[in-house]
C-alpha cells in the first residue's frame, strides 16, 4: 500500500478537525494527523502511481503505517470520489489497471486517551463508514444470488396475518391492502409474483414516487370550533366552489390534498389565464414559455423550475443526502433539456450549537448534520458547475425529528431546440451516464418511512453519493441543439432506478438488465433494476437517429448503453440472462395500489409555541459565512449577489439571473417564503403567508406579479392514521389556496414529503412557496438602502384580526408600487420580515452602513403583504397607499449588530476571510512586441472536472474571438492518447489556448490543477504549445487553469515559489475580490487599473515567500487591493516574461455588463477586450 501524508502547513483538513474537536467537543487534543492510504491490488507500477498521484510539494510518502492509528473506510458499495477519480486518472494517463481500496488512518494526540471514543462517535458515521484493520482489506466483490428473482411461493393464498409477517420479514413498505391488490392481480394471472416484482411495485406505489398520502381520498372534513374557524370555513367553501367550476359536466376527482394543491391551476387554466404553461407527459419540472429579446430578436424560451427535498437521506448520512438533493434537483429540468442557471438552498434544522452530549439517542449530532450537509450540497453544486445564489437555514426543535434539506432551481432552454414526442413501438431507449452499483436500494421506500431507532440501522445502504464529474458530461451533451432535437422523450434516474426512470417512458417496454453497465461485478438483476445510482439519464430515440445520437455521446466521452425497446403490449418486462424476471402490466403499475381513504379534522385553534431563545438568535443571524461555501457566480449571468451593498451585508430576498445568452437583459427571478414558527401556531397561516410573501418578495424585486408562477414544497409529520394530523397539510394547502385564488397566481408544481416524525417529535407543518417570474434585469431592485437622505415608505395593506389581508387593497397598492418601480423611482425594496419592521429596516441598512431615523411610534411587527421601500426625498406619493415611516442618514453604527448577527454562524461554519491591505506599487508601463499573428481563434481544452468552459467561451466570443472546445477523453489509456493527438492538432489552428476553471480530476493528492497539469506536461502537448508561443500565440489560464500553467512549468521554474494550496480549514470559499493592475500586458493597460472579479474554490490560496524573486522570473500583472484569504501572497495575475503566457486567479470570465448590480464593482475586467485590441 502507498501511504501519503500532507505536511502540516498544507493539511488544512486535519487543522479543521482539530479545531472542531477542541471547540465543539471540548476535548483536550493537541494535534490531528491524517494518513491517506491507497491499497492497490497490484503494485508493480508503484513508482508510476506515486509520480502521477502525489505532489511532493504538499506532502510525503510514508514508508510504513505508524502505531496508534484509527483506520476508517467507506463501506463497500458507497461511492468514494477519491477512489474512483484516482483509478480513472491512473487508467487514462498511466494505463494502470489495478483495483484500489482507499481509506484513512487518523492519529489524535489526546490528554485523555479515553476521549478517543467520543471523537470517533462524533466524526465517523457507522451507517456509511467502518473501522477496520488494514490487514482486512480485500479486493473481492460480493456476488448476489438470484433469490429476489424467484416467485414468492404461496403468496396468492397468504392470509392477512401471513401478509403482515411477509411484509416484516422481507422489508416491504407496502400496506396490507396494497399487498392484497397484488394478490388479486396475480391470482387472475395464475402465478405467484416474484419478489422483485413486489419490490418494484413497492417503489412505484411509495409516497415518495406516487404521492400516496396526497392522493388519499378524503371522505369527510370536520372544521372544529376555534380562533380561525370562520376563516378556514370560508376558504373551504371557496375550494368547493372551485371544484364545482373545474369539474362541471364531468365526474369530479375525489377531494384530496393533491386536488386542493392543484385546483387553482386547473381553474385558472379553464378561465384562459394559464396560456404560458408547457404541458407534456415527460417534464419533470415546471415549465412555462416566455419571450425574451436577444440582440433585438424575440425568441421563445422554456423557463423551468423545480424544488426537491432529500430529508430522510440527509438525516442519516448528511453529506450523501445533501449531495444527491442538489444532484436530483438538477436532473429534473435537465431531463427537460434545460440548463440550470441558478439555485436556492433552504434548510430546516435543529440547533447546531447544541452540545454533543445533548444529542438524541440514535441520532447524529446537529452540528455534524449541518456542516456535512453543507459540504455535500456545496461540493456537488460546485463540482458540477451549478450556481447556488441563496442559502438560508431555519432552526426549530421540531426538525430534530428529521432535517429538511431542500433545493430549488431555475433553468432555461430555447424552445426551438426541444423536441417532444410520445414513444412508439420499436423506439430505442438508451441509458446515459455513469455505471450502476448497489446505490440507494430501497431509498424511495425508506424516504417514505417514519424514522425510528430500528430503521436507522437498516437504512444506511439507502444513502448514495453522486458523481458530479459524470453528470457534467450529460449537461454538456444536452447543451447541444443537434442532440436535443433527436430526443423524443427523457427521464432522469431517481427513486426506483431503471424500474421507474425507464419504466415511465412508455406503456410497453422490454428491458435488458444485462446491458446496463455496472460499477463492479456481482450485481443481480433485481439490484440493477432498483439501484438508484445517480448521474444517469434515459432517452427515447427513434431507430433512424441512433447512429447519430451515439456519435454525439462518443464525442462527449459519455457512457451509454442500449438497454430497452418500446413494445406494443402494455407491459413492463425485464430480462436477466434471457429470462423475464419482471413481467408487470401497465394497468397494475399505474393503479398506485389500493385506494386510500381518510377523514380530516381541522383544528382552528391558535397553538402558542414560543421560539426558543437560542433558535431565535440563530434565525436572525447573517448567514454570509455559510453562503461563502457556495459558488453563486457560475454561469456569467448573476444579476444580484446574495449579500448586497458596498459592505456585502444585506441578504437578498430572491435570485435574479439573466437567461444564458449574450445580448439579453431578460432575467429569471425566483423568491421563496417559509414560516415554520407561524405554521406551528396555525398551519393555515403558515401556508397562507408562505405563498403571499413569496409573491410579495417577487413584486419587491420586479414591480410586477401578473405572470408569477408558483411551486410548493410540503414537509409534514407522519399522518399515522390520525385525522387531525391529516388536517395539518390540508390546512396549510387551504391557506395557500386562498392566496392563489385571490390573486389568480397558480402553483404549477410541487413536491411533498410526509414522514417528518421521530417518536414524539414532529417537524413544523412546513409549506415552502417558490415564486418565479421574469424581469428586465436593468430594472430589478435589490434590498439594501442605496443612499442617505432618502424617504422610507411602507405600503398600506390592511390586515384584519384574523391575520388576513384585504386583497382588493393589495391590488391597488401593488399596482401603484409597480408603476413607481417601472419608472425607476424605487431605489430599494423588501418584503417585511417575519421578525418585524425594525429587523427588516436594519437588514436593509447594513449593506451600505446607512443610518436610520424612524418614527418612534412605529410598531415593530410582522405586516404580511407589505413592502418597505426607498425613494428620493423629493418624490410625491399617494398617502392613501403608502406611509412614510422614516428616512436614511449617513454613517449608521452597525458594527455591534453585525458582530452579533454573525457570531453564531461563524462558530458553526467558520469564516476564514479577512481583510489584509496589500502594498500596491505604482503602475509600470513597458514596451510590448507587436503581435504579427492574425488569428483570433481560441481553443479551450475540456477535461473531467472543468466547470468554466462555457463562461470562458462566452467571454472570448463577446470580445470578438472565435472559440471551439476540444474534449479530452479519459475512458481509457487509448482514448486519452488519441485525445492528446487531436488536441495537439487543434492547437495548430489556434491563436489562443485558454484553460478554464474547475476542480480537475486527479487533484485528490495535490492541488486543484490535477490531471490538467499532466496533460500540459505531456511532450506532444508541450511541443504544440511551444510552437503556438513561437508564432506569437497566447496561453491563458483562469482559476485552476492558472494553477495548471504554474505547475506544468509554462511560467518557467516557479513551481516551488508560487504554490496554489488549500484554503484555511480546507474551506471552499466564494467571494468578490477587488484587484489592482500594476503593469501593462497584452491583457491590460493603463486605461483600467482596478477591477472586481470573483474567486472561488477550495485550493485558491497562493503562497509565495519572496515576491522580489518571483518578479525576476515572471511579470506580476495584478495584485489584490485587499487580500481576503489567510496566508495568501496577494498576487492575482502573472505573465511570462515574453507576455504570451498569462494566468489570472480571479474568475474574470464571469464578469460582464449588468451583473452584480447590488455590489460596489470598481470596473469590469479589461482582459478579453484588451487582448482583442492587442491582436488588431
Amino acid at each position: 500500500m502507498i501511504i501519503y501524508k500532507y505536511f502540516p502547513a498544507h493539511d488544512q483538513e486535519a487543522f479543521a478537525i482539530l479545531h472542531e474537536i477542541q471547540d465543539f467537543l471540548k476535548i483536550d487534543c493537541q494535534a490531528v494527523e491524517i494518513f491517506h492510504i491507497y491499497a492497490f491490488e497490484d503494485e508493480t507500477q508503484r513508482g508510476e502511481i506515486i509520480d502521477a498521484l502525489f505532489d511532493k510539494r504538499y506532502g510525503e510518502i510514508i514508508p510504513e503505517l505508524p502505531d496508534n492509528l484509527v483506520f476508517i473506510k467507506d463501506k463497500d458499495g458507497q461511492y468514494n470520489q477519491v477512489q474512483d477519480q484516482s483509478l480513472r486518472y491512473l487508467r487514462a494517463t498511466r494505463k494502470v489497471t489495478s483495483d484500489l481500496r482507499y481509506f484513512r488512518g487518523y492519529r489524535f494526540q489526546l490528554a485523555k486517551p479515553a476521549d478517543l471514543d467520543k471523537i470517533k462517535a462524533y466524526l465517523f458515521n457507522p451507517l456509511v463508514q467502518e473501522e477496520l484493520d488494514p490487514k482486512q482489506i480485500n479486493f473481492d466483490y460480493e456476488i448476489s444470488d438470484d433469490s429476489e428473482h424467484q416467485a414468492v411461493e404461496g403468496f396468492n393464498t397468504f392470509s392477512a396475518e401471513e401478509l403482515i409477517a411477509f411484509k416484516q420479514e422481507r422489508g416491504v413498505g407496502l400496506d396490507i391492502d396494497d399487498l392484497q391488490v397484488i394478490q388479486s392481480h396475480f391470482q387472475k394471472e395464475g402465478r405467484d409474483p416474484r419478489f422483485c416484482e413486489i419490490k418494484i411495485l413497492d417503489t412505484y406505489w411509495s409516497d415518495h414516487c406516487r404521492h400516496t398520502t396526497f392522493l388519499t381520498n378524503i371522505q369527510d372534513v370536520t372544521i372544529q370550533d376555534g380562533d380561525y374557524k370562520a376563516v378556514v370555513q370560508k376558504s373551504y367553501e371557496n375550494y368547493l366552489e372551485s371544484r364545482a367550476y373545474v369539474y362541471e359536466g364531468k365526474t369530479p376527482k375525489p377531494i384530496s390534498l393533491m386536488d386542493l394543491a392543484t385546483i387553482n391551476a386547473k381553474e385558472i387554466k379553464k378561465r384562459g389565464l394559464l396560456t404560458d404553461l408547457e404541458e407534456s407527459s415527460e417534464i419533470n419540472a415546471c415549465s412555462v414559455e416566455v419571450d425574451i429579446e436577444i440582440n433585438g430578436e424575440t425568441q421563445t424560451w422554456l423557463h423551468m423550475f423545480k424544488n426537491e427535498t432529500h430529508n430522510h437521506p440527509t438525516e442519516i448520512e448528511p453529506y450523501g443526502g445533501a449531495h444527491t438533493c442538489i444532484g436530483g434537483c438538477i436532473r429534473d429540468p435537465l431531463s427537460g433539456r434545460a440548463e440550470v442557471i441558478q439555485g436556492i438552498r433552504v434548510v430546516g434544522s435543529g440547533n447546531p450549537l447544541t452540545p454533543h452530549d445533548q444529542t438524541l439517542e440514535g441520532k447524529l449530532a446537529q452540528r455534524y448534520i449541518a456542516t456535512r450537509a453543507m459540504q455535500g450540497f456545496s461540493d456537488y453544486a460546485n463540482q458540477i458547475g451549478s450556481p447556488v445564489g441563496i442559502v438560508k437555514e431555519y432552526y426549530d426543535d421540531g426538525f430534530l425529528a428529521k432535517r429538511m434539506e431542500l433545493g430549488a432551481l431555475v433553468a432555461a432552454v430555447p424552445k426551438s431546440v426541444v423536441h417532444r414526442e410520445e414513444s412508439a413501438p420499436g423506439d430505442i431507449i438508451l441509458l446515459l451516464g455513469a455505471p450502476t452499483g448497489r446505490d440507494g436500494l430501497g431509498a424511495a421506500v425508506g424516504s417514505s418511512s417514519v424514522q425510528t431507532k430500528k430503521s436507522l440501522s437498516k437504512a444506511g445502504a439507502e444513502v448514495q453519493r453522486g458523481n458530479p464529474f459524470a453528470e457534467r458530461k450529460i449537461i454538456r451533451l444536452f447543451k447541444r441543439p443537434e442532440v436535443t432535437r433527436l430526443i423524443k422523450k427523457c427521464n432522469d434516474f431517481g427513486a426506483g432506478g431503471v424500474s421507474v426512470a425507464i419504466g415511465e417512458l412508455a406503456d410497453g417496454l422490454d428491458i435488458n438488465l444485462n446491458a446496463v453497465h455496472t460499477k463492479y461485478p456481482g450485481l443481480n438483476g433485481y439490484e440493477i433494476a432498483l439501484s438508484e445510482s445517480q448521474e444517469r439519464m434515459a432517452v427515447v430515440i427513434a431507430p433512424k437517429d441512433l447512429v447519430a445520437f451515439i456519435g454525439y455521446c462518443d464525442e462527449e466521452g459519455l457512457e451509454y448503453a442500449q438497454v430497452a425497446r418500446v413494445s406494443e403490449e402494455p407491459r413492463m418486462r425485464m430480462f436477466w440472462h434471457g429470462e423475464a424476471i419482471v413481467d408487470l402490466s401497465r394497468a397494475l403499475l399505474n393503479s398506485n395500489g389500493a385506494t386510500k381513504h381518510a377523514t380530516v379534522v381541522l383544528n382552528t385553534h391558535h397553538q402558542e409555541t414560543p421560539e426558543q431563545k437560542s433558535n431565535a438568535r440563530l434565525n436572525r443571524s447573517l448567514g454570509k459565512s455559510l453562503s461563502q461555501n457556495f459558488d453563486a457566480s457560475l454561469g456569467r449571468d448573476t444579476v444580484l449577489a446574495e449579500y448586497g451593498g458596498k459592505h456585502g451585508l444585506t441578504a437578498q430576498d430572491g435570485i435574479v439571473t439573466r437567461f444564458p445568452a449574450e445580448g439579453t437583459n431578460t432575467a429569471s427571478v425566483m423568491t421563496y417564503a417559509f414560516f415554520p414558527g407561524i405554521a406551528k401556531a396555525s398551519a393555515y397561516h403558515g401556508g397562507y403567508y408562505a405563498v403571499l410573501q413569496s409573491i410579495v418578495k417577487t413584486i419587491a424585486l420586479t414591480g410586477k406579479y401578473a405572470d408569477i408562477r408558483l411551486s410548493l414544497q410540503e414537509f409534514f409529520p407522519s399522518i399515522k392514521g390520525n385525522p387531525e394530523r391529516m388536517g395539518l397539510p390540508f390546512l396549510a394547502l387551504l391557506g395557500a389556496f386562498e392566496v392563489m385564488k385571490a390573486l389568480d397566481i397558480p402553483a404549477i408544481g410541487g413536491k411533498d414529503s410526509m414522514s417528518g416524525s421521530w417518536h414524539e417529535i414532529n417537524v413544523p407543518p412546513s409549506l415552502v412557496s417558490f415564486a418565479v417570474n421574469t424581469a428586465d434585469s436593468q430594472k430589478v431592485v435589490s434590498r439594501e438602502f442605496k443612499q442617505a437622505n432618502s424617504r422610507i415608505l411602507l405600503t398600506k395593506i390592511a390586515c384584519d384580526a384574523q391575520g388576513m389581508i384585504d386583497f382588493e387593497q393589495f391590488a391597488r397598492v401593488m399596482e401603484a408600487f409597480g408603476a413607481l418601480h417601472q419608472d425607476g423611482k424605487v431605489l430599494a425594496a423588501s418584503a417585511v420580515s417575519e421578525h418585524g419592521i425594525r429587523f427588516t429596516l436594519d437588514d436593509m441598512a447594513l449593506g451600505n452602513r446607512l443610518g436610520l431615523e424612524i418614527k418612534p411610534e412605529l410598531l415593530d411587527t410582522f405586516i404580511p403583504g407589505s413592502i418597505i421601500f426607498e425613494v428620493s426625498s423629493d418624490l410625491n406619493y399617494d398617502p392613501s397607499l403608502f406611509e412614510e415611516i422614516g428616512c436614511t442618514v449617513e454613517n449608521g453604527e452597525h458594527q455591534a449588530l453585525v458582530q452579533t448577527r454573525q457570531a453564531d454562524y461563524t462558530s458553526i461554519y467558520g469564516d476564514i476571510l479577512e481583510s489584509k491591505p496589500v502594498e500596491i506599487p505604482a503602475f509600470e508601463t513597458r514596451p510590448l512586441e507587436p503581435i504579427k499573428l492574425n488569428n483570433k481563434k481560441v481553443l479551450i481544452p475540456v477535461l473531467d472536472g472543468a466547470t468554466g468552459e462555457y463562461d470562458l467561451q462566452r467571454a472570448f466570443e463577446s470580445a470578438g474571438f472565435e472559440v471551439c472546445q476540444e474534449i479530452i477523453h479519459t475512458d481509457s489509456f487509448e482514448a486519452y492518447q488519441n485525445s492528446l493527438s487531436q488536441l495537439a492538432n487543434a492547437v495548430q489552428n489556434a491563436g489562443v489556448f485558454a484553460i478554464p476553471h474547475g476542480d480537475y480530476f486527479g487533484s485528490v493528492a495535490g492541488n486543484v490543477a490535477g490531471a490538467m497539469t499532466q496533460l500540459l506536461k505531456h511532450p506532444t502537448i508541450f511541443r504544440a504549445l511551444q510552437a503556438l508561443r513561437e508564432r506569437q500565440g497566447f496561453i491563458f489560464g483562469v482559476g485552476a487553469g492558472m494553477a495548471t500553467l504554474v505547475d506544468a512549468g509554462y511560467f518557467g521554474d516557479i513551481q516551488n515559489d508560487f504554490i496554489f494550496t488549500s484554503n484555511k480549514n480546507n474551506a471552499y470559499t466564494h467571494f468578490m475580490q477587488d484587484i489592482s493592475i500594476i503593469k501593462n500586458s497584452y491583457f491590460s493597460n493603463a486605461d483600467i487599473t482596478h477591477y472586481t472579479a470573483p474567486i472561488s474554490g477550495r485550493q485558491m490560496t497562493i503562497r509565495c515567500n519572496d515576491l522580489e524573486q518571483l518578479a525576476k522570473k515572471v511579470d506580476i500583472i495584478a495584485m489584490n487591493t485587499v487580500s481576503h484569504l489567510p496566508s495568501d501572497c496577494g498576487v492575482d495575475s502573472i505573465a511570462s516574461k515574453c507576455g504570451h503566457v498569462f494566468g489570472s486567479r480571479a474568475l474574470i470570465e464571469r464578469m460582464g455588463p449588468g451583473l452584480y448590480q447590488n455590489l460596489a464593482i470598481s470596473n469590469l475586467p479589461p482582459h478579453f477586450a484588451q487582448l482583442a485590441k492587442s491582436f488588431s
